[in-house]
């Protein structure tokens, strides 16, 4: 009965006769499958417990036949249970729709890295071209309900026409009814699929043909391929596109393939060179440049449909001229250098005229501007923001005329220059100071980092070009509009340690001219804020005395605290290990370093091993001191004495001096080693002459200074 059902499952036009179908047909084989062998499993078990407990139990009668039924049952039992699941599953393997479903005779299926994935059985897999499609026979259904119409029949060769002007063959002695190579896609179409089957008749000895129409490949949307300067065509086998000579610049666009899939994102990653990198992402239409002449694999792949990767041939001829390519370079906004590169480097020395032609790539290709040149290399600065290319045409010395296009340009010049700055205020900084990328709150390229909560940040916009009345200036934080009294400062409160977002926006609506500029706002609370006030300030005169004042320093870990100050002032003094947050220093000018300038770093510690360097923003500065010598002539303020009169002299000086000399010009010198000893002094004249009286003071860490006067003497 087993046989029975098995036959005619396999033979559904014999199943009308007893009212099945082929379902049926596998449920009751599979129903009398386990049926038998689980009958014949029972008895093996109850006869092999029956003979094992005649063995036990029987006395004084041979036990050899109860061993050999014992044994015989035992390995019965173990056939029925092996060879039950082998039969078991391989009806349950049987296909009903493989042998019943027309639709399922030609199974097309994409071949991918390390598997194959059939294209009706995956609701996901939408078929896009261009698409190498490969296909197989399904030997059930073909076997079953062709070859039976055919009666007795040899076949001689099957072939499948895949609709596009393909046909590929059947391997008749592989053992896989796979097709001899693939099937290129190129556009979006439904494709009817033809098998082509000659055959010889066995009976009559005829050779006919049959050609059967069985099912339609739908590809649902396609990527454009679109060269730069030559048609796209094919190879004779029609299994390769061929996009021109090296340099060939191809434009790859998929704008198609996401209105027809009703993609929500803009999403697609290609390697167009089929070297494993991304080349290119998130655009749906991108231009690349093959340099080499060869076979190239392109892959593409859509994350919102699914993981495959759809992969198409295209090949890239060799050229029978100088194969050149343009090298890009932006130098600031629309200002690009351009060099032409040629791949045989000796083709170079042979050009001396290069024609440049600036290509509006959103106009049709169209020439905006030439610029004839004898060198390979040129810069030039667009007239605004768009898509551009540059092609150089070359005449080399054998008259041959060629030329090469650069990548697409996208320039995407800033329809404003906006000059800001940001500052911060907080409770260890209470007053607004410029945030740089050393300071408390941080400020580098594009992100804002504050260290305490709450903090104060001001933007302030101090030039918009182009300006003019209708151009608005506002800041968004969180999308929300920040108010301004002058609409050039405004100011904004964090109070939480989530990440914002502040947005510069300048905007003129006349000129549809926008740009904004967007600012990360984050929260970093430090564990130690090292804080150092300076009094009276960071600038004095030599000898200049600093209070260094970090007693506001903040330890927001209340199981910590601070233990030592240590300070380095930068003048050769270091005190280590203090425990004063206070501390007054004195700085003088380094006459012999010619040094007035002193960067100070005030290292705090704490118990559990925190560390922070703190400086004063601005170094420490000490200016020369001003030094004043003057000789009084106390006694005659005319400076004009009589021969042998008294002469008294003074000195006033303003810092207090190591040594003072002093000569009075009549042969009389006087050497003191303080102020008080020589600061007032006399003398007299015994000639009449005019004299000139000298000093000299010495200091201890300053470079002495001299002084002199005249005195006549009648």
């Amino acid at each position: 009965m087993v046989g029975v059902f098995y036959y005619l499952m396999k033979n559904p036009t014999q199943l009308s006769s007893v009212w099945l179908d082929p379902t049926n047909a596998k449920t009751l084989l599979q129903s009398f499958a386990v049926i038998f062998f689980g009958l014949l499993a029972f008895l093996g078990i109850w006869i092999v417990i029956n003979d094992l407990y005649k063995i036990i139990t029987v006395k004084n009668k041979s036990k050899i036949w109860y061993i050999f039924w014992l044994v015989l049952w035992f390995l019965l039992l173990l056939l029925s249970i092996v060879i039950g699941a082998s039969v078991l599953n391989k009806v349950k393997t049987i296909s009903v729709e493989n042998i019943l479903d027309a639709d399922k005779l030609i199974m097309p299926y994409i071949q991918f890295k390390d598997w194959i994935k059939y294209t009706r059985w995956d609701a996901t897999l939408h078929l896009i071209a261009p698409a190498q499609i490969f296909y197989k026979l399904n030997t059930d259904y073909f076997n079953w309900q062709i070859v039976p119409i055919l009666w007795q029949v040899t076949f001689s060769q099957i072939n499948l026409d895949c609709g596009n002007w393909q046909i590929i063959p059947l391997n008749l002695s592989s053992p896989t009814a796979d097709f001899d190579g693939s099937c290129i896609y190129f556009k979006k179409w439904e494709y009817n699929l033809n098998l082509n089957m000659s055959y010889l008749n066995i009976p009559t000895w005829e050779k006919l043909k049959k050609t059967t129409t069985w099912w339609t490949i739908v590809f649902e949307s396609e990527i454009s391929v679109t060269p730069a300067k030559w048609e796209l065509t094919f190879n004779d086998s029609k299994t390769e596109m061929i996009v021109g000579k090296v340099p060939s610049k191809v434009t790859f666009d998929a704008s198609n393939v996401f209105t027809d899939l009703k993609l929500p994102s803009y999403q697609i990653l290609r390697d167009v060179n089929g070297d494993g990198q991304m080349d290119n992402q998130n655009s749906t239409n991108f231009t690349y440049t093959y340099k080499q002449a060869q076979l190239y694999n392109v892959a593409i792949r859509f994350p919102w449909i699914n993981n495959y990767i759809y992969t198409f041939p295209i090949r890239v001829e060799q050229s029978d001229v100088p194969v050149c390519e343009i090298q890009t370079t932006q130098i600031k906004w629309t200002q690009y250098s351009f060099i032409t590169n040629f791949l045989d480097s000796n083709v170079n020395a042979n050009i001396t005229d290069y024609q440049f032609d600036i290509i509006d790539k959103n106009n049709k290709s169209q020439i905006i501007d030439t610029i004839k040149n004898k060198n390979w290399t040129f810069e030039y600065v667009f007239p605004w923001k768009w898509v551009y290319a540059v092609r150089t045409t070359f005449i080399t010395a054998e008259d041959k005329q060629w030329d090469c296009e650069s990548d697409n340009i996208l320039v995407w010049s800033s329809d404003f220059q906006v000059s800001y700055d940001v500052f911060f205020k907080s409770p260890q900084s209470p007053q607004f100071q410029k945030a740089t990328s050393s300071s408390a709150t941080s400020f580098s390229w594009d992100t804002i980092n504050i260290q305490e909560i709450p903090t104060f940040i001001k933007i302030s916009l101090n030039q918009i070009t182009p300006d003019n009345a209708g151009v608005s200036k506002k800041v968004l934080f969180d999308d929300l509009p920040v108010l301004s009294t002058d609409s050039k400062n405004f100011e904004i409160k964090i109070e939480d340690s989530k990440i914002h977002t502040i947005t510069i926006v300048i905007q003129d609506v006349a000129r549809w001219s926008k740009t904004q500029i967007p600012l990360t706002v984050q929260t970093d609370l430090a564990n130690l804020i090292g804080k150092l006030i300076v009094r009276p300030g960071t600038v004095g005169t030599d000898p200049f005395t600093v209070t260094f004042d970090a007693s506001t320093t903040t330890l927001n870990d209340p199981a910590d605290e601070i233990v030592y100050f240590t300070r380095n002032f930068w003048d050769g003094e270091i005190k280590k290990n203090l425990s004063q947050a206070i501390i007054i220093h004195t700085y003088r000018y380094n006459y012999s370093g010619d040094n007035w300038e002193y960067h100070p770093v005030l290292t705090i510690k704490t118990k559990k091993w925190r560390q922070i360097n703190i400086s004063p923003e601005t170094n420490i500065i000490v200016k020369k001191a001003i030094q004043t010598l003057k000789i009084n002539v106390d006694s005659h303020p005319a400076q004009v004495a009589n021969v042998g009169e008294k002469v008294d002299f003074s000195l006033q000086i303003n810092w207090t001096p190591t040594s003072i000399d002093r000569d009075f010009w009549n042969g009389k010198t006087l050497h003191c080693k303080s102020r008080g000893e020589c600061a007032s002094t006399s003398t007299s004249y015994s000639m009449a002459w005019t004299y000139t009286v000298k000093a000299n003071v010495a200091y201890d860490n300053q470079p002495s200074i001299d002084g002199e006067i005249n005195i006549l003497v009648r």
